[in-house]
């Protein structure tokens, strides 16, 4: 069966039955799987300090802020279209994994597109730099670095992946036909080596390209704008809460970083401050 997936992990000769069909034992999480337990993971914060930090900025409009976390959690992954079949082999562990390093780019850059095609009358910069920002800040350009972008065996896999994300993105109530039309035309990006079809280089340079000129733009607002600045800042840590839980129950032993993150989220479910 067809499916966009968001995590994958599994011990190789399983992860190799799974590809041939077969039934195995292997981690897994679908995409609309992570993104349902992230908004879940939206819902609980609302009584939180951050929360009530977050609707203060938006001067007490909290279907706005909603709205707004919404469309990022419904983006924030959805560059793993590209990293369907780019699995990688742990020789040490003997595991594969679909490896999805870099995926911020490309989830920013399809936000982007979806801005211009669906005509989105939210605030287009700070959408695009939670999403950009939400792994691994520090390290963005290092993370944005990939070789070759291994996305699935067929056009045909690519056509069902395309509707599968059209219809997550329409179970959200965003608007997705011009979207989804702009993601099957993206096929004649796709070139085969060895039986997988890639994203051609020229294609991924032209996209990275596009998203650091989004990024430049990004530090100016961020720079010079306080308003942004605390937007911004309070949507990547309300992602990146939302994106860890939603993360949770897809492995037998959560990341270490997860342990830090549920201290973190126990902070901020103390009483509002004054800000």
């Amino acid at each position: 069966m067809i499916n966009v997936y968001a995590f994958l992990r599994g011990k190789a000769d399983e992860v190799d039955k799974f590809f041939e069909g077969k039934s195995a034992d292997i981690e897994k999480q679908t995409l609309k799987e992570h993104i349902d337990e992230a908004l879940k993971a939206v819902n609980e914060l609302k009584e939180s300090r951050i929360w009530k930090y977050a609707v203060k900025l938006f001067e007490g409009d909290e279907d706005l802020v909603e709205e707004y976390l919404r469309m990022i959690v419904a983006f924030h992954d959805i560059g793993k279209l590209f990293y369907q079949a780019n699995v990688f082999l742990d020789k040490e562990k003997c595991l594969k994994y679909l490896n999805f390093k870099g995926h911020e780019y490309f989830s920013t850059y399809l936000a982007d597109e979806y801005f211009w095609l669906e005509d989105c009358r939210l605030n287009r910069l700070l959408i695009l730099s939670t999403i950009l920002y939400h792994h691994h800040a520090m390290g963005l350009k290092e993370r944005g670095k990939v070789r070759e972008l291994r996305v699935c065996k067929t056009e045909k896999d690519y056509k069902i992946m395309c509707k599968i994300v059209g219809d997550i993105l329409e179970s959200y109530g965003l608007r997705a036909n011009e979207f989804l039309r702009y993601l099957k035309n993206l096929k004649d990006k796709l070139e085969c080596k060895n039986d997988i079809l890639v994203l051609e280089q020229r294609f991924v340079n032209d996209m990275y390209r596009e998203v650091e000129g989004v990024n430049r733009t990004i530090w100016d607002r961020f720079v010079g704008d306080k308003s942004f600045r605390k937007e911004m800042l309070t949507f990547v840590v309300i992602l990146q809460i939302c994106d860890y839980r939603g993360s949770e129950g897809r492995t037998k032993r959560p990341p270490k970083f997860y342990n830090i993150l549920k201290e973190f989220i126990e902070f901020y479910k103390i009483e509002m401050l004054q800000c």
